[in-house]
């Protein structure tokens, strides 16, 4: 749906307004306020969204109150529940006057709720609103405020908001707007994170401020933020948006604009995401196969937005992201962040502002805060301070990093760190940035380098995987690179660097041989990389490799003998470089070897995987994994590898943690080692269509996952030989398994179990019975003794009876069961436990015992044959039931006299064709719906509220829906007017 935000006035400030409330809810007592309104606020209330409701049950008066008036400004949305009656009240009429004077002086965002109310007759003040209003124009005679109050509802009916129209589903309608409310508060809410001491940045601010020029929303700006790196562009953006951000339709900061579009796709990427952040709805769209700028004029032309370009270093990106000012509604600000001030002159932006270093009392407050964590230094440090501040030159980045390495240190460390940094010029702030990198120790220096080169913008949990395998202390190391900020982790739990701090590690890496690639200890630069394995220029210096090419880049036609120097090459990652042959040679001291469509059928002969830890291989053309035996091995990532046959022996491998087989065709056989892996975890054979032949036995105590799906050849499953809590999802759907061990029981742990659809398995063990964490089953077939469903769901497609009964293995009495011929049927389990009380309450039709089931609140039996049945003629009590769908089913009456449900709130009986009567329901029963029961004839609910007492003592009731059923609908035309009344 479509809301309407507010327009900024042209008096608004950039700062944020006192907010008491969320919302603030107005309308018409008589109306909605113990049906609509009163059920919105405690849905509201229950999402934690602060909400305002006027309470009192007496009639109000005329004049509003200075505290309504008060918190009606302090609210940050309104929402106008505009009913019948709503115009007939001068209190919400004055309401509705201020509401809108909010909107316009204070960007209060306003939602009209057209409540059963054609909005034409708001706008046309006709029907009720235009009786209500003739009677105030008689009462009040020549008063101006009548006036006031029709052009506000003629304002207000303009506006986008939502319509309830008669018929529509309420529930629907209501979560709706508590959706869009949601989204709202935290679109204006929303602020980025800026640094932690913000010296100096609100003087900055204010001066940006007059380039900005809010309240003119006549005109679209483009203004440029320019400076040299680690000045605080990025800062001052942020606070850009974080300040104004709420008076525009909507906002995007587009972060590290410079990075994104240098990889593949990169622009394309940028512009999807700006289109999602500020339409919305945008995030399916795919805009790769058409040029993205005529997509983001088209969508953008009418609508009012604030667009931060952060750290744009080429024309081309400004062109397809802000080509132009009419790209985008009169009103909207783009603010873009470069080193280039010339970017920016040749873009013809509106206005440019150069951000300056700190002046002296600004440089010493932001040292001090880092360094001592007060204001000003303490005495005995003032001139060591001094000079500090000299040198970093008011640069905000270098102040920090060295308030922070300084940080803690005795006079002498000072003095001696004082004496580095004299040895550096004060122009390069590359040297001062290092001193901060001399003084980590060697484990801290590899870390920040390896960082610096390949892991910025990785996930924390990704980069200490990395750097474990290469036996780096990385958890203490990352935890100081942080305290140094020398890096940061962000909120999404992903490494972040400055770009200068990232340029100063590449530098220092570039340092070790500014002139052969071949000779630095890190890899990264592709035309550096070609170099080296094209001409075999590689030495014993290299650590790690990192290709990571732009597209449209050529094959690397590599050398037969380029590894064969690389004797201590310890990182191999291939992001998407391509090669035209496989290397002969690899250093035994590689930790991860990371390479997608490896080129060759086998691994070099000499490589035997001694260090590796980590092997990804998807797509490969590799046939065999030849000698490897890697003792350290975690993971192993043979993904879609659609040439190997055979997975050999891993017992050399006892730490593996990982095993990706997905999509292996042409795989026969995994080696009995495999089941024997004590740390194994994450198992796949999925996919795997010839796979014939799994380990005989599991004793795999660390299993979590084991994916069987669509092993169409498989046959046997493992005899499971140990318990295992830890497996809980267990999925071989589309196998050929026939049976199933009775060690299943054994997967103590487990549950979910996918059989359904295409499983040959008819029968489950009774072993299967002890599988009490089981929480969904899903499968075709026979099902016996579950001792665990949760939510039970039944679909079948085919008439066949389902019966509850008892099942006997041996002539000896089993535990209760679910037993199910249908051809597509499906029992899932969720929540509420269903514990029968004893093995014998599970009988024929013939008996008398009714069926207790404790806690099952959840029972969908949709398009079942139900007349043939035991299903409802044993007496069945569900005394926790909350929904009840038959959809589609056979029934003729319901309930059977024997059934009980005492809290039942949700019938479903749609399309039950052969109904004929729906007897007396619980008084708990909050809707029934029964569409399309052609044959329903009697109703007892129904006759109990228009004939009877007109539904006292169903006080839950909110919805009956019997659309479509003409014989009952005939029977009961004559009571209608008397319902239209209630």
């Amino acid at each position: 749906m479509t809301f309407s935000l507010p327009s900024s006035s042209s008096a608004s400030s950039s700062s944020t307004l006192k907010q008491s409330y969320d919302v603030f809810l107005s309308f018409r007592g008589i109306d909605t306020r113990n049906t609509f309104t009163v059920f919105l606020y405690h849905a509201l209330r229950d999402r934690g969204i602060k909400t305002y409701i006027d309470d009192k049950d007496l009639e109000r008066g005329e004049i509003i109150s200075p505290t309504v008036f008060k918190t009606i400004e302090e609210s940050m949305i309104s929402i106008i529940v505009l009913s019948s009656n709503y115009a007939s009240s001068a209190w919400c009429l004055e309401e509705l006057t201020k509401i809108l004077e909010c909107k316009k002086t204070k960007q209060q965002i306003v939602l009209p709720v057209f409540y059963h109310v054609n909005p034409s007759e708001v706008r046309n003040q006709s029907g009720s609103f235009g009786e209500a209003l003739a009677k105030h124009q008689e009462r009040f005679k020549e008063d101006p405020k009548v006036q006031r109050w029709k052009e506000s509802l003629q304002e207000v009916a303009g506006l986008a908001g939502e319509h309830l129209e008669d018929g529509r589903n309420e529930y629907e309608f209501m979560h709706k707007i508590i959706e869009w409310v949601d989204s709202t508060i935290f679109k204006s809410t929303y602020q980025l994170d800026i640094a932690e001491y913000p010296i100096g940045l609100e003087s900055r601010l204010n001066d940006l401020n007059t380039n900005l020029e809010i309240g003119r929303n006549d005109i679209t700006l483009m203004i440029g933020i320019y400076g040299t790196g680690g000045i605080g562009k990025t800062t001052l953006a942020k606070a850009v948006f974080n300040s104004i951000g709420h008076q525009f339709e909507a906002r995007c900061f587009l972060a590290n604009v410079r990075e994104i579009s240098s990889r593949k796709d990169g622009l394309v990427k940028l512009q999807e995401k700006l289109l999602y952040e500020l339409l919305g709805s945008f995030g399916s769209f795919n805009i790769g196969g058409v040029r993205g700028s005529n997509v983001m004029k088209h969508m953008l032309c009418s609508k009012r937005v604030l667009i931060i370009l952060d750290d744009v270093n080429e024309l081309r990106q400004l062109k397809e992201i802000a080509g132009n000012h009419n790209w985008f509604g009169p009103g909207s600000r783009i603010v873009i962040t470069t080193r280039d001030q010339h970017l920016l002159t040749y873009h013809q932006v509106d206005s440019t502002y150069e951000v300056q270093e700190l002046d002296h009392n600004q440089a010493i407050q932001l040292f001090s805060w880092h360094a001592f964590k007060r204001e000003k230094p303490i005495e005995s440090h003032v001139k060591l301070t001094t000079c500090i501040i000299g040198y970093a030159k008011g640069l905000p980045l270098a102040l920090t990093v060295l308030g922070s390495d300084l940080r803690g240190r005795s006079i002498q460390e000072w003095k001696s760190a004082l004496e580095e940094y004299e040895r550096s010029p004060h122009k390069d702030i590359y040297e001062i940035l290092k001193i901060s990198y001399d003084g980590l120790d060697d484990n801290e220096r590899d870390i920040f380098l390896d960082i610096a080169c390949f892991f910025k913008g990785n996930s924390v949990e990704y980069v200490t995987k990395i750097l474990d395998s290469c036996r780096f202390s990385s958890s203490i190391g990352i935890a100081r690179l942080k305290d140094k900020c020398l890096i940061n982790i962000n909120c999404h739990q992903c490494v972040e660097m400055h770009d200068l701090l990232q340029e100063m590690g590449k530098e220092i890496v570039r340092q070790e041989s500014p002139k052969e690639a071949g000779k630095r200890s890190r890899l990264w630069f592709h035309e550096d990389i070609r170099h080296v394995l094209e001409e075999n220029t590689g030495t014993k210096t290299i650590e790690a490799i990192l290709l990571d090419f732009p597209g449209g880049h050529d094959k690397i036609c590599l050398h037969s003998k380029a590894f064969k120097k690389m004797k201590n090459l310890r990182l191999f990652l291939n992001r998407n470089a391509q090669f035209s042959a496989g290397p002969e040679y690899l250093s035994n001291e590689i930790r991860v070897f990371d390479w997608p469509e490896y080129p060759s059928s086998f691994l070099p002969s000499n490589f035997h995987g001694n260090n590796l830890t980590i092997l990804r291989m998807p797509d490969s053309l590799i046939k065999e994994l030849g000698g490897l035996k890697s003792k350290n091995l975690t993971v192993m990532d043979l993904f879609k590898c659609k040439s190997i046959t055979k997975i050999p022996d891993l017992s050399s491998s006892p730490n593996l943690v990982k095993l990706d087989l997905t999509v292996c065709e042409n795989l026969v056989e995994v080696h009995d080692s495999v089941g024997f892996l004590d740390k194994l975890s994450r198992f796949s054979v999925g996919g795997c269509c010839k796979l014939r032949i799994l380990p005989k036995r599991f004793k795999l105590r660390s299993l979590r996952v084991f994916n069987l799906r669509e092993c169409s050849s498989l046959e046997d499953f493992p005899e499971i030989e140990r318990e295992m809590e830890f497996l809980h999802v267990l999925d071989f759907r589309d196998s050929s398994i026939k049976e199933l061990p009775s060690s299943i029981e054994n997967l103590k742990g487990l549950k979910k179990l996918y059989l359904y659809p295409g499983s040959s398995l008819k029968k489950l063990p009774s072993s299967i019975s002890n599988l009490t964490q089981l929480q969904e089953l899903y499968v075709a077939g026979c099902i016996d003794q579950l001792r665990s469903l949760h939510i039970v769901q039944v679909h079948g497609d085919s008439q066949v009876p389902i019966h509850i009964g008892k099942v006997e293995e041996d002539g000896i009495q089993s535990t209760p069961s679910v037993v199910s011929t249908g051809e597509e049927c499906e029992i899932a389990s969720t929540t509420a436990e269903l514990t029968p009380t004893n093995s014998s309450i599970f009988n024929d039709a013939s008996s008398s015992s009714s069926a207790i089931w404790k806690s099952l609140q959840v029972l969908t039996l949709r398009f079942c044959c139900l007349s043939e049945s035991n299903f409802f003629t044993n007496g069945n009590y569900f005394p926790a039931l909350d929904r009840l769908d038959l959809s589609g089913s056979d029934i003729v009456i319901f309930p059977v006299q024997s059934l009980r449900f005492d809290r039942l709130r949700d019938l479903c009986l749609n399309n039950c064709k052969k109904l004929e009567e729906i007897l007396p329901l619980p008084s708990s029963i909050a809707s029934v719906h029964a569409r399309e029961c052609t044959s329903l004839e009697s109703f007892a609910l129904l006759s109990e509220i228009l004939i009877k007492n007109n539904g006292t003592n169903f006080r839950n009731l909110q919805r009956i829906d019997l659309y479509g059923c003409h014989k009952l609908l005939a029977k009961i035309s004559w009571l209608i007017p008397s319902w239209e009344e209630l």
